[in-house]
């Protein structure tokens, strides 16, 4: 008797003929916000774990742990809850990556931010010990960098999550909000008269000091940036072609914005430094790396409120067939095409 034998290696093998389906409700966004989480919170522990290098009294240089060993030297409350919240808070982000999920996760996110910012300018502005970076800063510049820093947020939150989910209404109107407050912060008259009064016309100011020419250059290209993402932000409120495609784009004038002027600010200070009488390379090198650790720590902290709007407006918009990893990939529900 004759039976007929596997017609091919996947038969015989027991493999499916078809490919199998995405599970019903799968947000192929998810896995994307989860690395970017670990990311975050893998910096966040950098500025906290990251030693500096100081030069002892008979010149003898040693690495110092300042979140470790200014512990040890009975410090107040508001200084051991400011050492150590960055190592609390890289923990917890790297735990909801790994554990957490939709709203409650969002939730947590942007109170670990706003416990942060509270403590960064709230303390200060109410005239008691704050944080020593704002230490003396007029009221005036304070009120610009809030405005600065929500206007970030807005940007960021409403490319990123349109980005993900471009019928997200919430995000679009989110990031009009950020666009509308850097156009307006660009020209409001909050800073002293010796930078230039309003931050578009900072650059000019720096460029009539020779020593101020790179961080004039990479304020302008910051500026440029994003100036040019608050404009998409704007157009993207209304239907375009692409939404997807253009929110990205917004985003990613964002992070160059970011980067140019990061770069910037770590050249033009590591020159300052090197070109002061009696510096060694023991000193620029010591300098340097605390200005990697305080980006990492400061900068890490304050990412926490958008990332957190950005996976909260996500979360509250249900992923529907064009939901996509990230822009320019497969949709899921898209037919095959061979």
């Amino acid at each position: 008797m004759n039976e007929q034998g596997p017609s091919s290696i996947d038969d015989r093998w027991g493999a499916p003929e078809q490919p199998l389906e995405e599970p019903r409700g799968h947000d192929p966004t998810e896995d994307v916000r989860r690395r970017h989480l670990i990311w975050l919170g893998v910096v966040i522990l950098l500025g906290f774990l990251m030693p500096v290098i100081v030069r002892g009294v008979q010149g003898r240089v040693r690495l110092v742990f300042p979140n470790l060993e200014f512990l040890e030297a009975g410090a107040s409350w508001n200084v051991v809850l400011f050492l150590l919240y960055p190592a609390v808070a890289g923990v917890l982000v790297i735990l909801l990556a790994a554990v957490g999920r939709g709203v409650a996760r969002s939730a947590v996110l942007l109170g670990l931010g706003i416990v942060f910012v509270f403590r960064l300018v709230a303390l200060e502005t109410a005239g008691r010990e704050g944080f020593f970076m704002l230490r003396g800063t007029p009221p005036s510049s304070v009120v610009w960098l809030v405005v600065s820093y929500l206007a970030f947020m807005g940007l960021f939150a409403g490319s990123r999550a349109r980005s993900f989910r471009p019928g997200s209404r919430a995000a679009a109107v989110i990031g009009l909000a950020g666009a509308i407050l850097f156009l307006v912060h660009l020209l409001a008259p909050l800073l002293p008269q010796e930078v230039g009064s309003v931050w578009v016309l900072t650059p000019f100011k720096m460029l009539e000091s020779s020593r101020g020419v790179v961080m004039a250059l990479a304020t302008l290209g910051m500026i440029g940036c994003l100036t040019a993402a608050s404009l998409l932000c704007i157009i993207l409120v209304r239907p375009v072609r692409d939404v997807q495609g253009l929110a990205h784009k917004a985003f990613k004038l964002l992070v160059v914005a970011c980067v140019v002027f990061g770069v910037g600010f770590l050249i033009g200070s590591i020159r300052d430094i090197a070109e002061l009488e009696n510096v060694s390379g023991a000193v620029v090198l010591a300098f340097f790396l605390m200005l990697i650790k305080m980006l990492c720590w400061v900068v890490g902290l304050l990412l926490l409120l958008p990332v957190g709007l950005t996976d909260l407006l996500v979360n509250l918009t249900p992923a529907g067939p064009a939901a996509c990893a990230e822009p320019g990939d497969t949709p899921v529900d898209a037919p095959s095409t061979g």
